[in-house]
């Protein structure tokens, strides 16, 4: 059973997010992705990470170097997936909107995540081998903003372009090869004021996810 806990703060300084969290690089995706899918021929793979992540280097930079081939790229990729933890959260950071205030559920309308939302691990403007997506699918637990009502008409003057800014963490769940895509769990979103992402305003925390792969 999965529950779902959320605290409202104080506008205060943040939290740090989870000590051992993952960037979500596109290295790092990449890795995740392949030991999601558990190839049975490594050899595409190994191909696009000697190229994309470990180019290969034919000379020495210097006396303490050594040249880099394909096979030492086999040999980082398998050390990395080995190492790669599911149980350890991916952390990015994105923002969104909030809408009008519900006066019966003293909380805006706000849903920080949807089946729509996705991340690119590779720029937005073009595509590359070795980009994975990531989309969601437990994004149905996360909604609403809670606030008292003397304190949302305060935020609202406050954001009068009502935009919200959040930090993200979730954890692969399964993927499928040959989709270049991660479906992945979120398990906390922490909501700021402010683009540093210091006046933190509200968080969200999903407990207890289990991996379905």
């Amino acid at each position: 059973m999965r529950f779902l806990h959320a605290i409202i703060a104080v506008i205060s300084f943040a939290a740090p997010v989870s000590a051992m969290a993952y960037e979500f690089s596109a290295e790092n995706a990449y890795i995740a992705y392949t030991k999601l899918i558990k190839p049975a021929d490594m050899a595409p793979y190994v191909s696009v990470f000697a190229s994309r992540f470990t180019p290969t280097t034919l000379e020495r930079k210097n006396e303490f170097s050594k040249p880099r081939t394909s096979e030492d790229a086999a040999v980082i990729l398998a050390k990395e997936i080995s190492q790669f933890d599911f149980r350890e959260p991916f952390t990015a950071s994105t923002e969104a909107a909030f809408g009008e205030y519900n006066f019966d559920r003293s909380e805006f309308d706000f849903r920080p995540v949807s089946a729509a939302t996705s991340f690119r691990s590779g720029p937005a403007w073009s595509r590359a081998p070795g980009d994975i997506e990531v989309v969601f699918v437990n994004t149905q637990a996360f909604h609403g903003l809670p606030m008292d009502t003397a304190a949302a008409e305060r935020f609202v003057r406050e954001k009068p372009d009502r935009r919200v800014y959040m930090d993200l963490e979730f954890v692969p769940d399964s993927a499928i090869e040959g989709s270049d895509k991660i479906r992945a769990k979120v398990t906390r979103i922490d909501v700021f004021a402010d683009p540093a992402h210091r006046k933190l305003i509200y968080t969200f925390a999903e407990v207890d996810v289990k991996r379905t792969n």
